[in-house]
Formats: C-alpha cells, sequence, structure tokens
C-alpha cells in the first residue's frame, strides 16, 4: 500500500473502534486501558487519543501486549528487536505545513496539517532486554498520610493556577458552609475563580473531586457543551487519573456516554464526538499526571 492507503486503513480501523463505543461499560475499558499503561516505558500516554485507540485495537486483533509501543528504530535503542514477520501497525502522524497562497494579489502563509502513515510494533511483537518496571507510585491519598494529601493539592494547585489565561486563581479544602451546594463535594466559582472542595474525612474521594474540577477548568474554560457532556470529560480525567494512583472511580458519570450523539445539537455525529472528547481527556490527563507523577518520555509520534 502507498502512504494515501495507510493513512485511509488506519482512520477506517479507527472509525470502526470508537464506533464500537455505545455503553458506559464500553467507555471504562477504554479509559481503563489508558490508566493501566500510563507509567510503563514506552507507553502511549503521549500518543493522540486516535493513535491510542489504534495502538489498543492493534492489540487486541494481534493478541499481544500493547502496553508499549515504538517504531523499530526505537525498539532497538531499548535493546528490543522486532521478532521476524511481525507486520507493523500504522498510526496518524501529524505533519504541519506552511504555505504561501496569493490572494487578490497579495502574497499570504496558510498554515495546514496533514497526516502521514507511521510504522510501529507492540512490545509483545518484540524480543530482547526486558523493560524497565514501572516506577512505584506514591500513596499520598491513603487516609493517614496528610503530609502527602497536603502536597498533592498544593501540586494540583499550580497546574490550576498554571492554566492559561488563569481561569482559576486558588483551590481551596474547606468545611461545607451555609449556602454551599447540598450535595456537591466540589465546584467552581466563576466571580472569584476559585475551585472549592469540600472537606471529609474521605481524602480519596477528595482528590478525585479535585481533579474533576481541575479537569474542568483544562478543558472547558473556552469550549462549552452540554452540562453532561462535560461532566463525562472531567469524570473521565479524574478516573485515569485516580486508577493510575490505584483508586477506583468509575461509579459516576460512564451512563452519560450513551446520550452523547443528542447532547449537543451542533454535533449528532457521535464518533466525533468521541474523538473530540478523547483529544481534551488525554491532555488534561497528561498535564496532571505530569505535575503529579513527573514527566513520562516524549514518544515517537
Amino acid at each position: 500500500m502507498d502512504r494515501d492507503d495507510k493513512v485511509a486503513a488506519a482512520k477506517a480501523t479507527l472509525e470502526q473502534g470508537i464506533a464500537s463505543i455505545e455503553t458506559g461499560d464500553d467507555w471504562k475499558r477504554m479509559l481503563t486501558g489508558i490508566a493501566s499503561n500510563a507509567r510503563v516505558k514506552l507507553s502511549a500516554r503521549r500518543y493522540s487519543y486516535p493513535n491510542q485507540m489504534l495502538v489498543a485495537i492493534a492489540g487486541m486483533v494481534l493478541n499481544v501486549d500493547a502496553s508499549s509501543v515504538a517504531t523499530y528504530k526505537g525498539w532497538s535503542k531499548v535493546g528490543r528487536n522486532v521478532k521476524k514477520g511481525e507486520k507493523a501497525t500504522y498510526i496518524l502522524a501529524p505533519r504541519p505545513f506552511v504555505k504561501e497562497v496569493v490572494k487578490n494579489g497579495v502574497t499570504e502563509q496558510k498554515a495546514g496539517m496533514f497526516f502521514r502513515a507511521m510504522p510501529v510494533f507492540l512490545v509483545g511483537q518484540t524480543e530482547g532486554a526486558e523493560l524497565p518496571p514501572p516506577p512505584e507510585m506514591p500513596k499520598p491519598v491513603m487516609p493517614d498520610d496528610v503530609v502527602g494529601f497536603h502536597t498533592l493539592v498544593e501540586k494540583l494547585n499550580q497546574v490550576a493556577l498554571g492554566i492559561d489565561g488563569q481561569p482559576v486563581t486558588s483551590l481551596t479544602v474547606r468545611e461545607r458552609q451555609n449556602g454551599d451546594p447540598d450535595k456537591a463535594n466540589g465546584w467552581y466559582v466563576p466571580a472569584s475563580r476559585e475551585i472549592v472542595v469540600v472537606r471529609t474525612d474521605n481524602q480519596a474521594g477528595m482528590f478525585k473531586t479535585m481533579v474533576h474540577e481541575v479537569a474542568h477548568s483544562l478543558m472547558h474554560r473556552t469550549e462549552h457543551h452540554s452540562y453532561a457532556w462535560q461532566e463525562v470529560e472531567a469524570e473521565s480525567v479524574a478516573f485515569i487519573v485516580s486508577s493510575v494512583f490505584g483508586l477506583d472511580t468509575s461509579g459516576y458519570s460512564f451512563p452519560y456516554v450513551t446520550t452523547w450523539a443528542t447532547a449537543d445539537k451542533t454535533e449528532r455525529n457521535a464518533t466525533k464526538i468521541v474523538m473530540k472528547s478523547g483529544d481534551r481527556i488525554v491532555k488534561a490527563v497528561n498535564t496532571i499526571l505530569d505535575a503529579l507523577i513527573g514527566a513520562e518520555e516524549v514518544t515517537e509520534e
């Protein structure tokens, strides 16, 4: 196949995979896959959401370990070789470009993007030196780890304060007060640009709530969707980040997924919605995890 055929085949595979996401359980399995490989060597965490989907689909089709992925040369750099006869999986590598166009006698620069098919191989298709195990995760959300919890709050606060446009001025953990929402354990106050999290005896729950609200700030400061759509995106980020820390927060927003196709009147294509949301979720997850556990290596995408 030539380049265009490979790109078309990758896009077709991607659309088929996304079309299979129909229920909250399907969405949960997808998010669990992203979370489970977030810390491994040569993780696909840095890939865009569409390319993470292509890697996951390839792992299922080939029935091999897809927790790590790299190009042929990338595997050679870590002492592993692609097994004889293994076929590559093609992901979509973005290639931005700028070209000059003449309009009404004036030369202007126009930016654009095209994709090329980049061949990668899954770790289950390789052999050689063992990859190092994932680093040990800190446990700052354990009930008795007060110092670690405050450290975590400060790191999340720095993420919120560093968002472009400064939509957040502070992240405050405090007791519930008169006038606060009765059922919510966290919220954003537009007037003061403050994220508020209600103090409880469940530090894991407070952690999840903080991540949820910071995710809203990262993803929805400029883009506004239906309430259900925004909640699924923010809760998905909270689920992935919490899962990396060994916490299961799956009992919240997954049922919303089945309503996405009609949740926004301007977009009724469920595949496009999942694609857009997936990229926003992946970017927010990477921003938060970089702050909490350190930046991972940059992928070859």
